[in-house]
């Protein structure tokens, strides 16, 4: 607890002075309180009973300064998490099911993480989630060092969002965490524009190796209603291809991409297709989403258990990566769920000021008024899912890549 009130302490001591630090650009702080219930099949039961508690402190602070067409960015986090869960990967050592309770560089090009304490119930760090150098010029944005970026038209799940995906188990998806990369975008006469990402990582042994790299090219175009995306990509030594695209339906929009991987055991065909629509309500202004996601990678069969999922290798490597849909569902069922939020992830947060580097933004592309609930944790698995969500539209998405 005392480590919680000196982020808090902290925390006050930023909001109080963060008009006479030099290069401060905002950032916020954020407190969360989790509570878990396990159903009694649930192998978490064996550790903390029938629930668990958790509290999760986040202090960022952004910094930025630019001279002419460069600039630089860094933004620095202080980070504790406190409860019951945390024990769990000490517990189910070998297990893809209990992520990292804070973010790590373990596999990441830069280590710009720092451990201050941890045990069984508690885990502070200090890091830098932004590092990065850019230019900006009248068609062309290239940058440099720890970022983020986002593909793909997915608004729940999103498969062309491999390269820097958001880790499955977030509760809080405000901020993706940056990896390590470079990143081009060329913007032509017409509107369309390349874009171009490279993102190093490590492997096991701690080597720099394109066995476990990215590199991709992507295509984004206009037709006369509708836009398109065209995609190539080697990701984890696997070629990747996709296509994707949005368009006008009446008031409503439509959007889906399809991607093809050549895996291990051949090729795997993994969709996502959705249908937003914008109405106010109670004089707010609020979007609806209709989505449903294929991922070829699920299990076809309905054994879900911890054994069957470890002799599937291509799906075991992608939950254990973060990537999109957690692995688990595959098309043959769906789901319909909805939901009101106030805003925000639930967690309650203080800003400092200054613009948000959270959102997506890019140098050429338009804003859509839509901002729709992301994927709700804690559902049971199924094998294919078609949810509803519904939430104030409290900010702008820029679709498609987005610079973050």
């Amino acid at each position: 607890m005392r480590y919680l009130l000196r982020i808090l302490a902290l925390s006050l001591l930023c909001v109080q002075t963060h008009a006479g630090i030099p290069g401060l650009d905002g950032g916020h702080i954020k407190l969360r309180g989790v509570g878990s219930a396990y159903p009694d099949d649930s192998v978490f039961r064996d550790v903390v009973g029938d629930s668990a508690y958790d509290q999760g402190a986040d202090l960022r602070l952004k910094f930025s300064a630019a001279s002419d067409r460069f600039s630089i960015a860094t933004d620095y986090q202080l980070i504790g998490q406190f409860g019951d869960s945390l024990d769990f990967p000490r517990q189910f050592q070998g297990l893809f099911l209990s992520p990292p309770p804070v973010p790590n560089d373990d596999r990441r090009w830069w280590d710009l993480t720092d451990q201050i304490s941890e045990n069984n119930s508690r885990v502070v760090v200090q890091r830098l989630d932004r590092l990065y150098v850019d230019y900006t010029g009248d068609k062309a944005v290239v940058r440099f060092g720890r970022q983020a970026v986002s593909w793909g038209n997915g608004l729940i799940y999103n498969p062309m969002d491999f390269l820097n995906p958001f880790d499955p188990a977030a509760v809080d998806t405000e901020y993706k965490v940056g990896d390590d990369m470079l990143y081009g975008q060329y913007l032509l006469d017409r509107g369309d524009d390349w874009q171009f990402v490279s993102v190093r990582r490590r492997d096991e042994d701690g080597d720099v190796s394109s066995q476990v790299s990215s590199t991709a090219l992507k295509f984004h175009g206009f037709g006369l209603e509708w836009e398109y995306d065209l995609l190539l990509a080697e990701h984890f030594d696997e070629f990747i291809v996709g296509a994707g695209g949005l368009v006008n339906v009446g008031e409503s929009v439509v959007r889906g991409d399809i991607v093809l991987t050549d895996a291990e055991d051949g090729w795997e065909t993994s969709l996502v297709a959705n249908w937003s629509y914008s109405w106010v309500w109670g004089g707010r202004n609020v979007s609806g989403v209709v989505e449903y996601f294929f991922n070829g990678f699920g299990l076809r069969e309905s054994d879900y258990t911890p054994e069957k999922i470890r002799e599937d290798t291509d799906l075991v490597e992608r939950i254990a990566r973060g990537e999109p849909g957690g692995g688990l569902e595959h098309g043959a069922r769906y789901r319909c769920a909805g939901r009101w939020r106030a805003g925000g992830s639930g967690a309650r947060a203080l800003a400092l000021g200054g613009r948000p580097r959270g959102a997506a933004r890019s140098c050429c592309r338009r804003p859509v008024p839509l901002s729709p609930a992301r994927d709700g944790k804690g559902d049971r698995v199924l094998r294919g899912r078609l949810r509803f969500a519904v939430r104030p539209a409290h900010g702008r998405r820029l679709l498609d890549s987005g610079l973050t």
